[in-house]
């Protein structure tokens, strides 16, 4: 032990000594204390050494049944009422009931149009087979049918998701141009719509390199972004011509954006990916009217071939000018010949 904490206790001694003893009646009191344990039945208020008025133990002795807990005013169970002021009041309440509907787009900023396309349709959409086309179809009904203050501009936005799906699901493109062919039967608006789309779309088949003075960079990337749809956007449209719901001269500036873009690039050297997607495209769109006898399809085929006949052969003869022109893009050029010309 050090010598500072020798001094420490007797510093502590010393003040102890100082200090005069309790008087007798005090020491006398504190000699008379007893603790819990020594205090032999449980019904006795220690304190004051006595039973409480009440008559109601203090202590739950061993073995009795444990009390109802008392249930708490703020909690209640899923599926039954909260509460009430007239229930806490001892007013009957009703049992059995379930809360009324809160809706959850209340008292949101979102515009209306917008939360139904963003959380409705497009939910919807993204179960879209042949298994809930019925049920989605009668969907859309009563969406666009529900009186909706401006119809035309969610109608505008619901086609644009469309369109999207459409290109990015080419294995429901077919699925998705019935779709709006039923619906444009109750709803022309589908159809003026549907135009203004199809020739703001035939920009995804330019190809950007670069990006254009005073053009935005999120235009830009999303330009960039679209260009891998270029096949399934380019069936859609053929099913939705098929199907007489936009003009067969919709289809004829698709192909010839087409086959612009590929006499622009098949001379540049290294092209050769690029090539094989345009001409991708073109087999696409031939492949849908390849088959069928009605009189619209024969004529679009008889339209399309005489449209295109000239560019395939320029295409085919000159190989050395078209030096980005793969062998199988010129197979696929060839089927695309044969699906117009009915062979």
């Amino acid at each position: 032990m050090t010598s500072v904490a020798v001094q420490n206790i007797q510093q502590i001694l010393s003040q102890e000594k100082a200090v005069s003893r309790p008087s007798a009646a005090v020491c006398a009191i504190i000699a008379s204390l007893k603790d819990l344990c020594e205090i032999g039945s449980p019904n006795v208020d220690w304190r004051r050494q006595q039973a409480p008025a009440s008559g109601r133990p203090l202590f739950r002795p061993q073995g009795a049944a444990s009390p109802q807990p008392f249930p708490r005013t703020g909690s209640f169970s899923l599926g039954s009422e909260a509460p009430s002021a007239t229930a806490a009041a001892g007013t009957p309440r009703r049992s059995g009931t379930t809360p009324r509907y809160q809706s959850q787009f209340k008292n949101s900023s979102q515009p209306v149009e917008d939360k139904i396309l963003n959380n409705i349709i497009l939910s919807k959409l993204n179960k879209f087979c042949p298994a809930t086309y019925n049920d989605i179809r009668e969907f859309l009904y009563q969406i666009l049918g529900s009186g909706e203050a401006d119809l035309s501009e969610m109608t505008r936005q619901f086609m644009l998701l469309v369109f999207k799906k459409a290109a990015a699901e080419e294995i429901y493109c077919g699925l998705y141009a019935k779709l709006l062919s039923e619906i444009s039967e109750r709803y022309a608006v589908i159809l003026v719509e549907m135009h203004k789309l199809q020739e703001n779309y035939l920009s995804i088949f330019d190809e950007v390199q670069e990006k254009e003075v005073g053009e935005e960079y999120a235009t830009f990337i999303e330009k960039n972004i679209e260009k891998k749809y270029r096949r399934g956007y380019s069936q859609f449209i053929a099913e939705l011509s098929k199907l007489e719901i936009i003009n067969l001269s919709c289809l004829e500036s698709t192909f010839k954006r087409i086959f612009e873009c590929i006499q622009k690039n098949a001379i540049v050297a290294n092209k050769h990916t690029l090539i094989e997607e345009y001409i991708d495209c073109l087999l696409r769109m031939s492949h849908v009217f390849k088959k069928g006898v009605s009189p619209f399809i024969v004529s679009a085929r008889k339209s399309l071939i005489t449209l295109c006949r000239a560019s395939i052969d320029d295409i085919l003869l000159k190989q050395d000018a078209h030096q980005s022109v793969s062998p199988k893009a010129r197979f696929i050029l060839m089927d695309v010949k044969d699906n117009l010309t009915g062979c």
